[in-house]
């Protein structure tokens, strides 16, 4: 197997490793409300993995206090177990209704405990709290030339630990409880955008204000949809499940129309005073909840407001749900998990819990920790192989001439030894001639015996030489054609400037370079 095979093969497996390593950083989203328990988990590529919903009954839940927790307990174990959820952490949404939001600014310079002491001492100003009754997190927004913004939000304490208590029960771990508007700004928003986001539930409307898509103010009134199902039940004399199906036409039907339009004026005039601050760079307003979805209620208000008010139903073709925009706050809770500086966003979980969370990470994440060690040997690995193959490359001579084979570059050698002996032998018969005495030419001249060798010296390796190599030729351009060892001995057949031609055996030759050998 080549380096090559290798290393794709090691690529198939980076790739089963990201994948699994993916797996383990899926956190889930979870929204408690008044009504049902919304659960949904989503992959590391931005899709649905798991979802479920169950219905709460009214003594269970209630304004955002938890008035049955063994109820309670019991529903969120029944939905974990239809929706078959692995993770056992949860981003955990707050009813905006029992936050306190604020915006302020603080000098550029204060950090740290300064800034927090700062942060307390505003807040204080503010809604009269004392910081030992609530959580509390901020939020740096903006930062200019001498200022900074700071997103201040709170909740009593009470409310948290109720949570804390049930979710402890069916083994699941809160990360971050954090507002429903800021989940639902997360999901809806462009990037950098002004607007203002209406959530209309069965009890509640909450009016939230973004700018540069961050959160400076939020409100909630105690108007909902059953408020305007109960005004048509009482207008027209009628039961509530009838007004509900009247309440769906909406905008088609006058009558109707003219009921929803008396009941939302104290609504409109909470809007208009919102958005008469700063009312130029809204860019536009956003429906979403379940009584959004009446028909004409957005031209409606786009009328009123001299806005473009927009309803968005779905956001995530792969969720084929009966209407997305009552599941856009457990999207925007499980989006959060996908983000690696959610630690930087609001978080009203108990500064303990998240110093426990902390400490006790290695130990949840054994296998995590694993991986990305065994991640980064094979990141070493490859490139340990890319580098050895460049060098290998750098090293090769770059030889122009045509390659022979070893069997052929000998036969080749012998036939030129073959030449060069007999060279020699014609030389020395020559100066034999020339030194013989006249009376000497009537001798019979000697026959050369063409197989007798001439007279050559021996070489060995230098002791301080452990392999020398043996090539074709006289340079190193020259292919190797063995390797002999220190105190080996070879008989020399010629010279050449630095080299030296040794006689291997009897069916091999090759040049040595002459700084390496002893010449006896």
């Amino acid at each position: 197997m080549n380096w090559w095979n290798e290393l794709k093969i090691n690529c198939r497996f980076l790739k089963q490793f990201l994948f699994l390593n993916m797996k383990l950083k899926s956190v889930l989203g979870l929204n408690i409300s008044d009504q049902k328990i919304e659960i949904l988990s989503l992959s590391s590529w931005s899709k649905i993995k798991n979802f479920g919903e169950i219905i709460l009954e009214q003594d269970i839940v209630k304004g955002g206090f938890i008035l049955n927790k063994e109820k309670l307990i019991k529903k969120l174990e029944e939905l974990i177990s239809k929706t078959k959820i692995e993770s056992k952490q949860a981003i955990v949404s707050l009813p905006d209704s029992k936050i306190f939001v604020h915006v302020f600014q603080v000098e550029k310079n204060l950090k740290g405990k300064k800034l927090r002491e700062k942060i307390i001492t505003e807040a204080t100003k503010i809604f009269s709290l004392k910081p030992e009754n609530v959580y509390w997190s901020y939020q740096i927004t903006s930062i200019d030339s001498k200022m900074k913004e700071v997103l201040y939000t709170a909740v009593f304490k009470n409310i948290i630990d109720d949570y804390l208590e049930v979710l402890s029960e069916i083994k699941l771990k809160p990360v971050v409880f954090e507002p429903e508007s800021l989940a639902l700004g997360r999901i809806l928003l462009e990037d950098s955008q002004n607007a203002v986001i209406i959530n209309l539930t069965e009890r509640t409307t909450n009016i939230s204000i973004f700018y540069q898509q961050k959160l400076k103010r939020s409100l909630t009134k105690l108007t909902g949809e059953n408020n305007f199902i109960q005004d048509i039940s009482d207008e027209l004399k009628i039961s509530s499940s009838e007004a509900k199906d009247l309440e769906k036409i909406g905008w088609k039907e006058k009558q109707i129309a003219v009921i929803l339009e008396k009941g939302l004026e104290e609504l409109i005039r909470e809007i208009k005073n919102i958005l008469d601050y700063n009312f130029d760079l809204i860019e536009e307003i956003i429906l979403t909840g379940r009584f959004s979805s009446i028909f004409g209620l957005d031209s409606y208000l786009s009328s009123v407001f001299k806005k473009n008010v927009v309803f968005k139903n779905s956001i995530n073709k792969k969720l084929k749900l009966e209407n997305d925009s009552s599941y856009h706050v457990v999207i925007g809770l499980a989006t959060r998990g996908l983000n690696k500086k959610t630690n930087k966003e609001i978080n009203l979980l108990p500064d303990k819990i998240k110093i426990k969370n902390l400490i006790n990470k290695p130990k949840r994440n054994k296998i995590q920790v694993l991986r990305y060690a065994f991640l980064f040997l094979f990141l070493i690995f490859g490139a340990g192989l890319i580098i050895n193959y460049v060098i290998s490359l750098k090293q090769t001579p770059k030889n122009t001439e045509k390659i022979i084979p070893l069997e052929k570059q000998l036969t080749l050698n012998e036939a030129e030894t073959e030449k060069e002996i007999a060279g020699e032998t014609e030389e020395i018969a020559g100066e034999t001639e020339e030194i013989k005495e006249p009376k000497e030419n009537e001798i019979k001249k000697e026959k050369i015996d063409e197989t007798d060798e001439p007279i050559i010296s021996q070489i060995s390796v230098k002791e301080d030489v452990d392999v020398l190599n043996v090539r074709s030729g006289p340079g190193t351009n020259y292919a190797i054609v063995t390797k002999i060892h220190a105190e080996e001995i070879y008989s020399l057949l010629e010279e050449n400037e630095n080299w030296c031609k040794i006689k291997i055996n009897d069916q091999a030759e090759g040049w040595v370079f002459a700084d390496y050998i002893i010449k006896k």
